[in-house]
């Protein structure tokens, strides 16, 4: 979404990444840009994540994360977390990543998964 300054005109694009990642657009110096990444619903894909940010450089490089887990084409799965001090910052991202792979790929279906955790 690349936002048109004090005016409230906004627009928004969509982009493709190719095989590397990379997605290209073209922007203006010192506007405001609001970019978005949406789920896909998709194993194995990008989280979804914004970026909110102003630039005077003609071009800049994002890197967008992708998801925690991938797919998960085992009959039965036991995911391992490390809940220790030192990633208690990251604990919310891997239990959101968490609950939408087991979601997407376990609900109504007969396969098995266990969570155990770990504090060091």
């Amino acid at each position: 979404k690349f936002g048109g300054g004090g005016g409230g005109r906004s627009y928004e694009m969509s982009f493709k990444s190719d095989d590397e990642g990379r997605a290209n657009a073209t922007m203006s110096l010192m506007e405001p840009y609001i970019f978005r990444v949406k789920d896909t619903g998709k194993a194995a894909e990008y989280m979804p994540q914004e970026f909110v940010f102003m630039t005077d450089r003609p071009s800049f490089t994002s890197v967008v994360a992708r998801t925690i887990f991938g797919s998960m084409p085992e009959k039965k799965i036991a995911l391992v977390v490390d809940s220790s001090g030192s990633m208690a910052s990251y604990l919310a991202d891997v239990k959101a990543a968490m609950n939408l792979a087991l979601v997407q790929q376990f609900n109504k279906s007969d396969r098995l998964f266990n969570i155990v955790t770990y504090t060091g």
